[in-house]
């Protein structure tokens, strides 16, 4: 009976253990904030090299960023969070570059929003590419329909009131 036990058990870590498609490593992650908690999401403290593909950050006039998990933390916080009076003090957005791994200008991404690869916070992923041909080769491989931000700001708006 004791080793079924164990056996259950390292079964479950195996299950728990899974590594999602948005994680990256420490080492490939770009964090933004700075302070103790600067791996976590500010809406959410959802880790955010465990959500990194899906991570969206701002920019404030005072130079500091706060970075989030996903588009979803970040709409929250625009319309009825944090940032919900202060965003005449949004200086930039920023999305990671599911390919590339890097911080882009949000506005100059291509988005593919309503994949088959889960995303995060959402029940309608929403992944960002800077180059066109990266987000259209996703899409053949997962489905999906490509955008732009203002698209993905609406589907994340559209969760909302679901």
């Amino acid at each position: 009976m004791k080793n079924i036990l164990v056996l259950c058990t390292l079964v479950l870590s195996l299950f728990a253990a899974e590594v999602k498609f948005q994680t990256v490593s420490p080492s490939e992650a770009t964090l933004l904030q700075t302070g103790q908690e600067s791996h976590r999401c500010p809406n959410c403290a959802m880790d955010l090299i465990k959500h990194y593909k899906t991570s969206h950050a701002v920019k404030l006039k005072d130079g500091s960023y706060r970075q989030y998990c996903s588009i979803h933390c970040l709409v929250e916080e625009k319309e009825m969070g944090f940032l919900r009076d202060k965003k005449e003090t949004i200086v930039d957005i920023l999305a990671v570059d599911t390919k590339g791994l890097k911080i882009i200008p949000a506005d100059k991404a291509f988005y593919v929003i309503g994949s088959n690869v889960r995303g995060t916070m959402s029940g309608v992923s929403k992944y960002a590419f800077a180059a066109k041909a990266d987000a259209v080769e996703f899409q053949n491989a997962n489905g999906g329909k490509i955008g732009s931000y203002d698209d993905a700001y609406k589907a994340t708006m559209d969760d909302f009131k679901k």
